[in-house]
């Protein structure tokens, strides 16, 4: 795998479609892409994924460990990819403004048709409507 590594901004409730995807691109270009829900330590996502536990069902102290991590990662990341998808996600859109202050670029798949709205173009470095598009443009970014 490459050194470089991307962190992968996604919906909780797209989650499982994204890993199925994240992971094929991943054997395919050898290129990292970092999940805050599966590649990095988050003891509440088992319980969850197994319907033991509601989504919001932590402590306080969890809920500020995630959000640390999640900008920790970023920092140390070389950019984002963001998936807007219509689910609703307060994390995927401020994780986005946290990557835009830190200098981080962040490639925003939306897929809902609000790829113009201000915002999402104000924070994205670029924007694609595809997870296809993405991936080729990922590819030419590390390959040159």
């Amino acid at each position: 795998m490459n050194n470089q590594h991307y962190i992968l901004l996604i919906l909780f409730d797209s989650r499982f479609y994204i890993r199925e995807w994240e992971e094929a691109f991943e054997k395919r270009t050898g290129i990292e892409l970092i999940n805050p829900f599966y590649d990095i330590t988050r003891k509440d996502i088992t319980p969850i994924d197994a319907g033991r536990k509601e989504r919001y069902e932590m402590s306080n102290v969890t809920k500020r460990e995630i959000i640390s991590r999640d900008v920790l990662q970023i920092v140390k990341s070389d950019g984002v990819v963001a998936i807007i998808d219509g689910n609703k996600s307060y994390g995927t859109i401020m994780e986005m403004v946290y990557a835009k202050r830190f200098e981080r670029p962040v490639w925003s798949v939306v897929t809902t048709g609000d790829e113009g709205h201000p915002w999402i173009y104000g924070h994205s470095t670029e924007v694609f409507t595809s997870l296809e598009d993405v991936e080729n443009h990922l590819e030419k970014f590390y390959k040159g």
